[in-house]
């Protein structure tokens, strides 16, 4: 009990003994009850208003640091928060520099100057023009096909991105941009590093090895297949019924109804297009065209086809698949070849009463927060 308490007790007892003079039949020792009852629920409020302004202390001191990780915080910071849609956590596009380009393979995204050469398992960047390079499904080694890094023959800076066979045996100790990453011993100068939770293992050689490596994030593919909770569908969305199934898409797209799939360069999605072909017949009638094998011919787009013919069906190579996942009861299954460099999410729907499979299309760009949405939104009709 505090000194103001004490002059309100001495106050409050003087005026209870100047009342029972006065009024005998009501004893003060009954108003001096009445009155410590009272001092002990003033006390009790006084705590309970301590307790209420300590815990709105608290949530100021966790608001606060959200408040500091707003939009404009560094990316290594940013992308170690939960997404807005719970425990999957996304993409980074702020770790790609202007001028650059992200790349997926599997679960990990790496971003490259957009002139530089990129290659797959069996191609080859030996003689390349190009300030650098960069081979998916390669292991890195001194002697690479034939010619030698230190010999001016490969570009001046070499990626080499390639599955992970096997855990590392021990727990990573260092994070890139929140991603947990174990860092292998120098080989000749090489940055390398083992990163589990992507199952892949990054390395880079040469000047700029630091710098992509420091663009490593999760990619949209690996966003769209984390498990967890589905994503919500934004009001702005718009539904379509097409090839068997109900799906939602950005309402921003323009529609795009064909008979024909694919083009010249065996690529069916279009930025900022949802297409939707019968695939009676193929795209391309010049003969096809090869891509340069710059990483901009990869970049990611922001698009969308469903291809529900044969045509479709017939490119997607059924029966050669990477995975299989069930979407609300239905099999989709995704194809080895877009494993490697992803710029779309292709997906093989085997429907109920469909002859032929319809073969579904999302572009990888961004976030991966819209491809999850397209994803967790397809059903069957």
């Amino acid at each position: 009990m505090n000194d103001l308490e004490d002059l309100v007790r001495e106050e409050l007892r003087a005026r209870a003994e100047a009342a029972d003079a006065e009024h005998p039949a009501e004893p003060a020792a009954a108003l001096l009850g009445a009155m410590d009852r009272r001092i002990r629920a003033a006390r009790l409020r006084r705590r309970w208003t301590a307790a209420a302004l300590s815990g709105a202390a608290i949530a100021a001191a966790v608001t606060l640091p959200l408040a500091l990780l707003s939009p404009g915080v560094p990316p290594s910071i940013r992308s170690v928060r939960p997404s807005e849609h719970g425990t999957v956590p996304l993409s980074d596009p702020a770790l790609t520099p202007p001028g650059w380009t992200p790349l997926t393979y599997r679960d990990a995204q790496i971003s490259v100057p957009s002139s530089w050469v990129v290659q797959g398992p069996l191609g080859s960047v030996c003689g390349a023009t190009t300030h650098g390079g960069v081979l998916f499904g390669r292991v890195y080694r001194p002697g690479l096909s034939g010619c030698q890094l230190s010999a001016g023959l490969v570009p001046p800076t070499t990626v080499f991105v390639s599955p992970l066979r096997q855990m590392p045996r021990r727990a990573p100790i260092q994070r890139i941009n929140g991603i947990p990453v174990t860092r292998l011993p120098n080989l000749r100068g090489t940055l390398s590093y083992l990163v589990p939770s992507l199952r892949v293992q990054v390395t880079a050689v040469g000047p700029e090895a630091r710098q992509v490596i420091g663009t490593l994030t999760r990619s949209p593919r690996a966003v769209a297949l984390a498990p967890g909770r589905a994503f919500a569908v934004p009001s702005g969305w718009r539904w379509h019924h097409f090839g068997g199934i109900n799906f939602a898409a950005p309402g921003a797209w323009r529609v795009q109804r064909t008979s024909s799939w694919d083009n010249c360069f065996s690529r069916p999605v279009r930025s900022g297009v949802l297409t939707l072909s019968t695939a009676t017949e193929f795209g391309c009638h010049g003969g096809l065209a090869s891509l340069s094998g710059l990483a901009r011919d990869w970049a990611p787009v922001d698009g969308m086809a469903v291809g529900a013919g044969r045509v479709a069906a017939d490119a997607a190579t059924p029966g050669q698949y990477w995975r299989c996942i069930h979407v609300h009861g239905v099999r989709a299954c995704i194809p080895h070849e877009g494993v490697s460099i992803g710029a779309y999410l292709e997906l093989i729907m085997k429907l109920p009463g469909r002859h032929v499979p319809t073969v579904i299309d999302i572009g990888l760009a961004g976030t991966g927060a819209t491809t999850r949405t397209i994803l967790d939104s397809i059903r069957p009709n």
